[in-house]
């Protein structure tokens, strides 16, 4: 039985935006990619509510990054509670 399930359309799946960046540092200047992702991610948090910003600067996957050059536990205490 075939299945039913319908894939998500490419505009509303975050790992389209991430492929279109690399394709586009692979077929112009590389320095296109971090671009690319740096417009994509500006973009998106103008569109997040303080709430949802709230949670990305909560979250732990975002704090492994940090770490490497920032003290996040400092930066968690002057979050709002």
């Amino acid at each position: 039985m075939p299945s039913t399930k319908r894939k998500k359309p490419s505009l509303l799946d975050v790992e389209f935006y991430l492929e279109m960046a690399a394709r586009h540092g692979e077929i112009s200047d590389g320095d296109h990619e971090p671009g690319d992702l740096c417009v994509f991610l500006r973009r998106m948090w103008a569109l997040l509510t303080p709430e949802q910003r709230l949670a990305f600067a909560r979250d732990e996957e975002v704090h492994d990054t940090l770490d490497a050059v920032v003290d996040v536990e400092e930066l968690l205490t002057q979050l709002p509670i």
